[in-house]
Order: C-alpha cells, then sequence, then structure tokens
C-alpha cells in the first residue's frame, strides 16, 4: 500500500468512526432549518466518505469503474449499517430514505473522484520547464 493511499484510507476509516460516534448520541426532538434537512445531512456527510474512499483508490490504481462500483458497494455498507445501528439509539430511526441519501451522498463523491481525474487527462497542466 502506498503511504498516499494509505492516508486517503485512514481519514476514511476515522470519518467513518465519527459518523458512528455522531449517529451514537440519543436525538431530542428539534426542528429542522428546512424539510428534508437530515437528507442533506445524510448525504453531505456520506460525499466525504465517498470521496475520501474513492482517493484511496485512485491511489491504489483502481480505474473509473472499480472506483464507482467499489466505493458504492462500500458506502452503501457502511451506511446500511449504520441505519440499523440506529434503530437501538433514542430518538434515531432506521430509514431506507436515510439509507438512500446516504448511498446517493457516496456516490457523489466518487464521482468528482472520477471526473476530476478524467478531466486531468482530457486537459493537462502545462509542464514548467
Amino acid at each position: 500500500m502506498k503511504k498516499q493511499s494509505r492516508k486517503y484510507l485512514l481519514l476514511f476509516a476515522l470519518w467513518v468512526c465519527l459518523i458512528f460516534v455522531l449517529t451514537s448520541i440519543p436525538k431530542a426532538g428539534g426542528i429542522s432549518p428546512f424539510p428534508h434537512f437530515d437528507k442533506v445531512a445524510h448525504f453531505s456527510v456520506y460525499f466525504v466518505a465517498g470521496f475520501l474512499f474513492s482517493r484511496y483508490l485512485r491511489e491504489e490504481g483502481k480505474n473509473r469503474e472499480s472506483i464507482l462500483i467499489i466505493t458504492i458497494f462500500v458506502i452503501s455498507l457502511v451506511g446500511g449499517i449504520d441505519e440499523i445501528h440506529q434503530r437501538w439509539i433514542s430518538g434515531r430511526v432506521c430509514s431506507i430514505y436515510d439509507w438512500i441519501a446516504d448511498m446517493a451522498g457516496g456516490a457523489g463523491g466518487a464521482f468528482v473522484v472520477v471526473a476530476s481525474h478524467r478531466l486531468r487527462e482530457l486537459f493537462p497542466s502545462p509542464k514548467n520547464e
């Protein structure tokens, strides 16, 4: 494993730990800033997770298709486990819609990694000579 890829894998692992710590805190009733705010939060948090895991795979030399498929699989697994574990946390619920938002966020993060790499291939920066 390359040093750069280890960094992204560690950041991903720490981010997932943070997700599980935050979703283990009992949720008190509150007012959302806007309707479906929780879905935006799920998307955003898992976007970062998808981005970090995709960067890990990119640094390991995986191709674009593999990055997308593996990342979506891993994020759906992590998101599903997180949703199930929330069944036992006061004030939290296990929701398929939250899980879908998790997967969409993870896929979005993976897409950004793949698209940015593809853009660098299409439009390489000029080399300083």
